[in-house]
Parts: C-alpha cells; sequence; structure tokens
C-alpha cells in the first residue's frame, strides 16, 4: 500500500497540471499525508461494508442451518413417536407413555424454534407456519385418541370404534412439508455460501 501511495503521489505532483507549479518539501509532504488519508479512508470504508456484509451472510447461514437442524428433528421425533405409540397401542402398558410425552414435547419445542427463526427469513415463515398448524392438528388428535386408548386399556374392555392415531393423509402432508422447507433452506444455504465465498475475495482483492 506504500509503494502505491508514493506512486500516486509522484503521479499527482509531476502531472502534467501541476509540474509548473513550485511547492515547497513541507508542501509536498503534506500533499502526501493528504492522499494517504484520503486513501486510507476510502479502505477503511470498504473494508467496513465488506465486513458488514460478511457477517451478514455468516448470521444467514447460521441460520440456515439451525433451521435444517429443527426441520430433522420433527422428522425424526415423529418417527420415533410412531413406533411409541404403536408399542402402546399393542401393549397398553404406561411406560411408553413417557416415551411418548417426551417426543410430543421435543417436537413442539423443536417447531417453536422454527418459529421464532422464521421470523428472521421470510421466505420460509409460510411454511414454517403451515408446518406448525398442521403439527398441532395432529398432536390433538393422536392426544385425544391416546387418552380414549388410555381407558379403555384401564377398563379391559374393547373399543366400540377403531382408533386411528394418526390420519396418513395428514401425515403425508407433514412429510411434504418438511422436505419443502429442507430443500428451500438448503437452495438458501448454497447461495449465502457463495454470497460469502465472493465476499472473501472481494476483501482479498483489495
Amino acid at each position: 500500500p506504500s509503494f502505491v501511495l508514493l506512486m500516486i503521489f509522484l503521479g499527482v505532483f509531476f502531472s502534467n497540471p501541476l509540474r509548473n507549479f513550485k511547492f515547497s518539501f513541507e508542501k509536498k509532504i503534506a500533499g502526501y499525508f493528504l492522499l494517504v488519508v484520503v486513501f486510507m479512508s476510502m479502505i477503511f470504508f470498504v473494508v467496513k461494508r465488506i465486513n458488514t456484509k460478511a457477517e451478514d451472510v455468516s448470521e444467514k447461514i447460521g441460520l440456515s442451518r439451525e433451521i435444517l437442524l429443527q426441520n430433522h428433528y420433527v422428522q425424526i421425533r415423529f418417527q420415533r413417536l410412531e413406533i411409541s405409540v404403536t408399542a402402546f397401542m399393542s401393549t397398553g402398558k404406561h411406560d411408553f407413555l413417557r416415551s411418548i410425552n417426551s417426543d410430543i414435547s421435543e417436537i413442539k419445542s423443536s417447531v417453536d424454534k422454527l418459529k421464532q427463526i422464521s421470523d428472521t427469513a421470510s421466505r420460509q415463515r409460510s411454511d414454517v407456519d403451515s408446518l406448525s398448524n398442521l403439527v398441532n392438528e395432529i398432536l390433538q388428535q393422536a392426544n385425544r385418541e391416546i387418552d380414549y386408548a388410555k381407558l379403555k386399556f384401564s377398563a379391559n374392555s374393547k373399543s366400540d370404534r377403531p382408533i386411528e392415531i394418526f390420519q396418513k393423509e395428514k401425515l403425508v402432508t407433514l412429510a411434504s412439508l418438511i422436505n419443502k422447507i429442507d430443500e428451500t433452506e438448503n437452495q438458501l444455504l448454497t447461495e449465502r455460501k457463495l454470497e460469502r465465498a465472493n465476499n472473501f475475495k472481494e476483501l482479498s482483492g483489495l
């Protein structure tokens, strides 16, 4: 940078418009330092702008990764919930209810985190809201049917109606929504990583 500034200084003071002007040594030094200040100020603002962009992109990358993580948690915890519910419905053993309650609590926690994150990621907000509403519907239905099943098992009686804990159509819709959120966020993550790489190239080119 110092060499570049020196070249700029020499170019300015020995250019045709200024060649015929007589400057004292002190004025030349003052002019040089003025150019240094101007040049360094330009560099400072450019670097600050790039760093601000890089920080913003890095934050968005972190949000994308968290969305993918919590979305994955919803998926695997629903799979685990189905296993626990099936085991309970097959045996009537209340030991499985602890797993069911734990799975439901963790699913709600992950969906809440997704909603919090989606407030800063508007491109996913609509799908996350749809996911949240669908999850609530499925879990409410599941809780009602599980309560009914508990009464049936405690009375040691046969059910007078079939018990359907999870409606297949809703589970298919749930899987579709989870996949959609995953695909969208992976695409956003790829774009943001590329943007971050371009910021680094821009910074290294200064």
